[in-house]
Formats: C-alpha cells, structure tokens, sequence
C-alpha cells in the first residue's frame, strides 16, 4: 500500500478476541509511522504472514521507527516490528452489515482501557475458552 491507500484484511486466528473475532473484515489505512498512537491496532508483515495486534509503544531508533505491538489475548511478550514492516493501522472493524470506526474519541478511550487494564484479564479468559472448546 502507498501512503493514500486503504484496504480490507480478514482477521484470522484469536490472539486479538475478544476485540477482533476470527473471521471479521478489518479496514486498514496507510499512514506515516508517527501518527501511530498507542493503542492502535497495527497490521504488519512477518514472512509471509500478516497480522493485526496492538500499539503497545513505539521509539525512533536509528531514524526508523521501530513498533512494540501485542495481541490483547497473549500471555507472550509481543513483538518489536520495524516501520518497513508495517502495512497500516486498522481503520474499522465490519461485522456483517456494521461498521465501528476506531477513530473516534469513545473508541480511542475504549483501547487504551484495553491497553492498561484489560488485556491480561482477556489473554486469561481466552486462554480458559480455549480449552474448554477441546473438550
């Protein structure tokens, strides 16, 4: 994607549950890497895979910017991607008929209370999910 371009991403996988749920449609627009702001979800390339988890912090290192992002259901660490990495930040999220932008000022407070406070309890609560779906 060039700095103007947008595009659609479908979510995969459950590191990112409950926010992101397996399967949904996710808007993602390209933007330079300082006005990321924490908490944003960020989608980046790793190989041949990309994923979606979010802004954690980011620094300039070196003159490039380097990302510590973080799926909100993961016990791990996360991990630090360098801005050449990264395709863009997750404008919307579509499920079905709907559409929640996450640009607003009530969904940028709703991250960051995911961000401090939530993330460990949800990274728990999905790991119990998991394992009773494989009973």
């Amino acid at each position: 994607m060039n700095e103007q371009e947008q595009g659609f991403f479908l979510a995969k996988g459950f590191s990112m549950w409950p926010f992101l749920k397996d399967g949904q449609k996710v808007l993602v627009k390209k933007i330079a890497p300082q006005e990321f702001n924490r908490g944003d979800l960020v989608l980046y390339r790793v190989a041949d895979q990309l994923i979606c988890h979010r802004l954690l912090r980011k620094e300039k290192k070196d003159g490039s910017w380097l990302f510590y992002c973080r799926g909100d259901a993961s016990l791990a660490g996360g991990d630090q991607i360098p801005e050449k990495m990264v395709e863009g930040k997750v404008a919307a999220v579509i499920s079905g008929e709907k559409a929640v932008n996450l640009e607003t000022p009530w969904q940028r407070l709703w991250a960051m209370v995911i961000l401090l406070s939530l993330a460990p309890l949800l990274a728990l609560l999905n790991e119990i999910y998991q394992k009773l779906k494989k009973l």
